[in-house]
């Protein structure tokens, strides 16, 4: 017997991605979990094409996410169902903070092409930007603080604040967003930003992520150093 699951096929910068929300995979085991992503994706292939899934093999092209908002119904992060990250990033209370609470969990997995791997412990920065506009269709997002301000403009911006699972780090993708017929608010597709390794535009989307350590490692702006008896600055 066939049994279906709903996935959001979407591209972020130079990567594409396959989503999933959380429940799809909250009652069954890290094993089925595992293999159900493997063949989505058109996994292991061992000729590197992915040709049976949604894969395009090559290492950007095959990648894979679970998203949720927090203090989601989930197995405990001791459970043999548990999913992958820090243990806090189901917290509610957390996740409230104003100053460091997230909106939406981020469980990013790289997925092996010719070897039927699942790496859950990288993340992908460029998915980061599909991972808010997904969230925002998904209703997994707070709006109503935009909403006001939408009353009498066309569109606005919405921060997503993203919970990077593997790493605990909170990520902000600053969304252009308009009101559909409904009065529902969605991600605006279109626009005029270009970036390198993919033709054509859409729409500007702001990442902002924490620096933890100081841009010059050194503290100095010139280093000079040594090398076979040779100085270089």
């Amino acid at each position: 017997m066939q049994r279906f699951l709903s996935a959001h096929f979407c591209r972020g910068g130079t990567s594409k991605g396959l989503f999933f929300q959380d429940h799809a995979f909250a009652k069954v085991s890290q094993e089925t979990r595992n293999k159900i992503i493997l063949a989505a994706m058109g996994s292991p292939d061992p000729d590197g094409r992915q040709i049976d899934g949604m894969g395009g093999g090559i290492s950007s092209l095959s990648k894979a996410a679970i998203l949720h908002a927090p203090g989601a119904d989930h197995p405990g992060p001791d459970s043999a169902n548990a999913f992958p990250g820090v243990r806090w990033a189901n917290d509610l209370t957390k996740s409230r903070d104003e100053k460091n609470g997230w909106d939406v969990v981020y469980r990013f997995c790289q997925v092996g092409v010719r070897e039927p791997e699942l790496d859950w412990g990288s993340t992908c920065g460029n998915l980061v930007s599909a991972a808010a506009m997904t969230a925002i269709n998904w209703n997994l997002v707070p709006t109503e603080s935009v909403l006001h301000s939408m009353a009498n403009e066309e569109s606005t911006t919405l921060p997503v604040r993203i919970l990077a699972a593997n790493n605990g780090l909170i990520v902000t993708a600053k969304v252009p967003v308009m009101l559909s017929p409904s009065r529902t608010v969605v991600p605006i597709t279109g626009g005029d930003a270009v970036i390198s390794g993919v033709p054509g535009t859409g729409a500007p989307i702001v990442i902002e992520t924490p620096i933890l350590q100081a841009p010059l490692r050194t503290k100095h702006s010139r280093e000079t150093l040594s090398i076979d008896g040779n100085e270089a600055s």
